[in-house]
C-alpha cells in the first residue's frame, strides 16, 4: 500500500530535507524504487510555474519536443474508444480544432523553457542532478490524460493548477498486456490499488514499473520530475566506443605462454582468463571510467540557442568585466572528485564536466557550477578564470544580477 503524509510548513524551492514529516533519509531507504509515496502539500501555495498560454506556445516550435493526446470516441459520446497521438511541433489548426475534453498537452524539457520551472529542481537535489533527466510539464483538459501506463524510471508527479485523480496499479513491465492498435503503450490489464485526487501542491512519487493512470478532473496542470534510467546497453556501448578512440593500435590479444592444443576448435580456460585479463585492465582504470562518466552524465538535453526565456549568455568581455556570472540553466555540470596520496600526504583532485566535456576546476568552483550559483570571476584563479572564459565561448554562461 501507499503511504500518506501530511507536511510541516516550508518555503518553495529550497533543497527538500522532509517530505511531509518523513526526513530524506527515511524515504530514500524506504520508498526509493521500492513503493510510491503521496505527500500532500509538499509544496505549499505553489505559485503557477507555466501558464497553459505558455505550454501551448511552446509545443508550435519545432525545436521543443511536445506531444498532444486525445481519446477519440464514438459519435454518440460514450466511452474512449481509441488514443490518438501527435508528436510536436504542434501546429494552430490542431489546437484550434480541439474539443472541451478529453486531450492533453505534454512538453518536455519545461525547465530549459520556463526559468520558475527549473528553480524546482533545486528541491530534488538530496538526488544526484546527473540522475534528473527533466521536468515535463502537462496540461490536461476535463478527463485528460494519458491512460494506464508504467515507465521505466522515477518520477514525482507535482499538482499545479487545478485537480487531477491518480490511480496506482500492479506492477508492470515488457510482458504486461497492452491494448493492441494504439499509438501509445496502454495497459489492457490496470488493477487500481491506490486512488487519490491531487490539489494544488500535492506530490505523488512513482517508483519504476509500477502502473499508474492519471485523469485531470477540470483544467488542470501537472509538473513532471523525471529521473534518468540508464539502459546498460546503451552505456557500456557509449563507454566501449569511447575506449575505442584513445586505444594504441599495437595493443593486442597475445599468448605467449600458450600450451600445447589438444582440440585445435576449442576455447580453453587459459583463453578466457586472458581476455578477461583485458577488459579488467580497462574497466578497473577508475581515472578513465569517471572522466568517461563524467561527459556522458553532463550531457544535457537542451540547445541553449533555441529558448528566449532565460538570460542571454554573457560573452568573454563581459565575463572579465562583469562582476557575477552562474552556469546557465540549459547546460548540465557535475564533478569527481578523487581522493590520492603523494608522498605520504592526501591530496584531493576534481574533474569538472559540462555538458559533455571536461574543464579544469577547483573543488569550490565545481560546486557552485553544478549548483548554478553565482561565481565572482575576480575572486577565482588563473585555472578557474581561464575554465570560466572557455566556457563564455561556449555561451554557458549568463550574467547575474
Amino acid at each position: 500500500m501507499t503511504t500518506t503524509i501530511m507536511p510541516p510548513s516550508s518555503k518553495p524551492f529550497p533543497r527538500l530535507t522532509h517530505l511531509g514529516n518523513m526526513p530524506i533519509k527515511q524515504f530514500l531507504s524506504e520508498y526509493w524504487q521500492k513503493k510510491p509515496l503521496l505527500i500532500r502539500n509538499a509544496f505549499p501555495a505553489l505559485p503557477e510555474l507555466m501558464s497553459k498560454d505558455a505550454l501551448l506556445t511552446s509545443s508550435l516550435e519545432a525545436s521543443v519536443t511536445s506531444r498532444l493526446i486525445e481519446q477519440v470516441r464514438d459519435q454518440k459520446q460514450t466511452s474512449p474508444l481509441n488514443w490518438s497521438l501527435s508528436h510536436g511541433p504542434i501546429t494552430q489548426e490542431q489546437l484550434k480544432q480541439l474539443p472541451d475534453s478529453h486531450w492533453t498537452l505534454l512538453v518536455q524539457n519545461s525547465d530549459a523553457i520556463e526559468p520558475q520551472v527549473h528553480q524546482l529542481r533545486r528541491a530534488f537535489s538530496f538526488i544526484p542532478s546527473w540522475r534528473m533527466e527533466d521536468i515535463m510539464v502537462s496540461y490536461a483538459s476535463d478527463q485528460g490524460g494519458v491512460g494506464p501506463h508504467f515507465d521505466y524510471y522515477d518520477v514525482f508527479l507535482i499538482q499545479g493548477e487545478g485537480q487531477r485523480r491518480w490511480r496506482i496499479g500492479q506492477r508492470a513491465d515488457e510482458q504486461s498486456t497492452l491494448v493492441e492498435g494504439q499509438a501509445m503503450k496502454i495497459l489492457s490489464d490496470f488493477q487500481t490499488q491506490d486512488e487519490w485526487i491531487l490539489q494544488t501542491g500535492d506530490m505523488l512519487y512513482i517508483p519504476p514499473n509500477i502502473s499508474h493512470w492519471g485523469e485531470s478532473i477540470g483544467e488542470s496542470t501537472c509538473y513532471s520530475v523525471g529521473f534518468r534510467s540508464l539502459n546498460h546497453g546503451d552505456f557500456l556501448s557509449e563507454y566501449v566506443d569511447s575506449l575505442t578512440y584513445s586505444l594504441d593500435e599495437q595493443a593486442r590479444y597475445s599468448d605467449p605462454n600458450i600450451r600445447e592444443q589438444v582440440q585445435p576448435g576449442e576455447i580453453t580456460e587459459d583463453a578466457i582468463d586472458r581476455l578477461r585479463a583485458i577488459l579488467n585492465h580497462y574497466c578497473n582504470d577508475r581515472e578513465a571510467l569517471a572522466t568517461w562518466f563524467g561527459e556522458y552524465a553532463s550531457m544535457s538535453n537542451n540547445s541553449h540557442n533555441n529558448y528566449t526565456h532565460h538570460p542571454a549568455p554573457i560573452d568573454e568581455e563581459a565575463l572579465i568585466n562583469s562582476t557575477k556570472c552562474q552556469l546557465s540553466p540549459l547546460a548540465r555540470a557535475v564533478f569527481y572528485t578523487e581522493q590520492h596520496a603523494e608522498q605520504d600526504v592526501e591530496q584531493e583532485s576534481c574533474l569538472c564536466f559540462v555538458n559533455g566535456f571536461s574543464y579544469p576546476s577547483s573543488l569550490d568552483m565545481a560546486k557552485a557550477l553544478s549548483n548554478y550559483e553565482v561565481l565572482i570571476y575576480s575572486d577565482l584563479t588563473d585555472e578557474d578564470q581561464q575554465t570560466l572564459l572557455d566556457l563564455a565561448s561556449q555561451d554557458l554562461l549568463v550574467p547575474c544580477r
